[in-house]
C-alpha cells in the first residue's frame, strides 16, 4: 500500500491537471506513470521532474520509444517492482 496517495488523471485538478495533460501529450493517453502520481502531492516537484523527464524524452538523436526501452530495462535490471 502507498504511504503517498496517488492523484488518478480522473481526479486530478488545477496545476496537476494541465501537467498530467502535457504528460499525456508526449507519452500518450493514459501513460501518467504512478511516479508522477506520487509527485503530484507536490506540484512543483512533479512539475521540475516532467521538464527533464520532457527534455530527456523529446530531444537528441535517439527515438523516444527506444529511450523508454532503456528505461525499463534498466528498471529491471535493478529489480524496481514499478
Amino acid at each position: 500500500m502507498p504511504h503517498i496517495k496517488l492523484i488518478q488523471p480522473g481526479d486530478a485538478r488545477g496545476q496537476v491537471k494541465k501537467l498530467y495533460d502535457d504528460i499525456q501529450q508526449v507519452r500518450g493517453e493514459g501513460k501518467v506513470s504512478n511516479l508522477f502520481k506520487a509527485y503530484a502531492a507536490f506540484p512543483a516537484l512533479a512539475q521540475a521532474n516532467w521538464e527533464r523527464l520532457k527534455i530527456l524524452l523529446t530531444q537528441g538523436t535517439l527515438s523516444r520509444k527506444l529511450k523508454e526501452s532503456i528505461m525499463m530495462a534498466t528498471a529491471q535490471i535493478n529489480g524496481c517492482e514499478y
